[in-house]
């Protein structure tokens, strides 16, 4: 490597402020059945496209915004229907998702979700589990809808590449994901884990600078974002105590707190 190609320190600021102005705000949030994820979705930034997996599990949001989805602020793309022998939720979304990427539509958007990673894993799941069935020529012992051991590497690179490319759209993206409460199989202690493939339940919200979890054990709804009990949240954009162990369930508010814009963009429709 020649010696012109070395960044002076001028192209590494530079280089880093550049990067820096667009950023955006990237997290999981986790939560028992019924905690309140889907409802703290709906109070992010518009135009709000939620791509969801959980049957039915936008209820919620038709209950409390159901003008803003008659007006196009929030879109809602439902994938819930699919079949372990013949899947094809998973197939169907990929292909609308990059030429999505391609065209930029995501930039455009105020917030992108998907709502929630439990259900997406599980149609990603199926959709692998079909393929390896048909590349094997049908004469796999595995059934389908059943997984072999090279089938979670590949969940997990596409699951990877996914999150990555959308934690870098110019919009927010959130996630949801279920927790389920059970024993760590070596200390005994009760712990807070996600509802995935044993692999997934470290490696996904590795993925993530913010990890929050939604706690409805008291009187009122909590958004966690330090360990409270079994749950486990984190977050790097909280740091210097810009975010409190416990905050309103507020997407607005967070990104207020932690110097994000916070505003709505343009409508994707014409008015």
């Amino acid at each position: 490597m020649g010696l012109e190609s070395i960044m002076s320190p001028e192209e590494i600021r530079s280089m880093y402020l550049k990067k820096r102005e667009g950023r955006n705000f990237s997290a999981i949030i986790m939560g028992l059945y019924g905690s309140g994820k889907t409802t703290l979705i709906g109070t992010s930034p518009r135009p709000l496209l939620i791509d969801s997996f959980d049957p039915k599990g936008t209820v919620v949001i038709e209950q409390l915004y159901w003008d803003e989805i008659e007006s196009g602020n929030i879109l809602i793309r439902p994938w819930w229907a699919d079949d372990h022998v013949r899947p094809s939720a998973y197939k169907e979304w990929a292909h609308q998702w990059d030429n999505d990427v391609k065209t930029g539509f995501y930039n455009k958007l105020g917030t992108y979700a998907i709502d929630s990673m439990t259900f997406f894993v599980e149609a990603l799941a199926n959709q692998v589990s079909r393929n390896t069935f048909i590349k094997r020529g049908g004469d796999s012992k595995i059934e389908p809808g059943e997984l072999e051991i090279s089938d979670y590497k590949t969940i997990y690179n596409s699951l990877k590449m996914h999150v990555k490319i959308s934690s870098d759209f110019q919009c927010h993206f959130l996630t949801t994901a279920h927790l389920v409460i059970d024993k760590h199989e070596t200390t005994g202690e009760m712990i807070a884990e996600l509802d995935l493939f044993k692999g997934l339940k470290s490696k996904l919200p590795a993925l993530f600078t913010e990890k929050y979890v939604m706690d409805n054990s008291g009187s009122e709804h909590k958004l966690l974002t330090r360990n409270k009990k079994w749950f486990r949240a984190s977050s790097q954009l909280g740091a210097g105590n810009k975010l409190l162990p416990e905050e309103e369930p507020n997407i607005r508010k967070i990104l207020d707190k932690v110097g994000l814009p916070s505003g709505d963009k343009p409508s994707l429709f014409i008015i």
